[in-house]
Parts: structure tokens; sequence; C-alpha cells
């Protein structure tokens, strides 16, 4: 298994950046060019060690070019393609529900950061704001806690997942397992972390 590409928006100092990973890689750069910033997005998405409560950003981690004050639709997305894990049971029995591609067989994993619970016209308020970690490009698609905490070393068999992305219907935004509602979607009563601040 490897980290084969990683896209960050609007968080901190990244406006946007796409980076293609090979087999290797390196991050190197003068101070204060933002590779202690890369290295924590990785970490919101892939760290099973990192407290939830070190999810939950602030404005303040938006990137600074956006206008203020922050529109609804403004949010942080930090997304990482994983590869090669096709051949690793355990992994593959994690990452098949979130394919992207498959062929190669890529899966996607996004933590993203945004006013979810914002309503009406207003500008969002900081308390309106939480996140989410999603798994191949639907935010309906929840990877929950007890997920996260195992890193790609759960057993079983991928009994979905037969090399092609796995179909699921699309939940409407208003159903109570998409955002904004749900046991394990924005705003959900059974988090495995406190919503809000």
């Amino acid at each position: 298994m490897r980290l084969s590409r990683l896209q960050i928006a609007n968080f901190r100092n990244f406006q946007s950046i796409d980076i293609p990973l090979s087999q290797h890689a390196i991050f190197v750069g003068e101070n204060k060019v933002g590779k202690s910033n890369l290295i924590y997005a990785i970490r919101l998405v892939l760290d099973p060690s990192l407290p939830d409560s070190f999810r939950q950003l602030r404005i303040e981690d938006f990137w600074d070019g956006l206008p203020r004050p922050l529109s609804k639709d403004d949010r942080i997305e930090i997304s990482v393609e994983i590869a090669d894990f096709k051949e690793d049971p355990k992994q593959l029995a994690v990452l098949c529900e979130h394919l992207v591609s498959h062929e190669p067989m890529v899966s996607r994993l996004t933590y993203a950061f945004g006013p979810f619970r914002a309503e009406g016209e207003e500008a969002p308020k900081e308390a309106d704001y939480e996140w989410v970690i999603y798994g191949g490009d639907r935010i309906e698609n929840i990877v929950a806690g007890d997920v996260r905490r195992r890193p790609f070393g759960v057993s079983g068999r991928a009994s979905g997942c037969r090399g092609r992305p796995r179909e699921l219907a699309a939940v409407p935004a208003s159903s109570p397992s998409g955002p904004g509602g749900g046991s394990d979607g924005p705003g959900g009563a059974q988090r495995d972390r406190p919503v809000g601040h």
C-alpha cells in the first residue's frame, strides 16, 4: 500500500495543490513554506492516533486568501489517494468501499471541514463548522471512527469488492445518514467525538 496522490484545498497556506506521489516521497523546503502544514493535513485524514478533538479545526485554519466572512460553500478539503493494496486482504477489506478507480485499483479518503450545520443565507458561525472523513468521492460515504482507529488492520474479506468501484445509492442531504444528520454524519447524535466546541 502507498499514497499515490495528495490534494489540499483552502488549508492554512495551501489554496489548492495536487501532488502525485511516487513510491518514495520527500518534502524539502525553506522554513515557513508549509512542510509541517502538509504533514498535518495528511495526519487529519490518516493518523489513527490523532485525537478527534485535534481534527476540529478553526476558522483561522482556512486559507487567508478566502474572502471574509466565509461563505457556506467554503470548506477545507484534504484528499489522499491510496494505491497498491489489492494483494493485502486486510487493506482491501477497508479500502474497497472507497474506490475511485478499479484499474489500477485506487481508493480515496477525504477530510472535509466546513459549515455543515449552517442554515439560511446568513454567514456561518463558528459553531456551524465541523469535520467529516469520507471515502470515494461521495460525502455520504462516511468513514466511521471505529474504522479510522483500525489502520488498515481489520480482519475479514472484501465481499463487496470485485476490482471495481462499488455502487452505492446516493443519499439526499436531508436524509438522516447524509450531511447534517445520522449517527455517523456531520452533526450526528452518536458521533464518536463531541460536536461543536
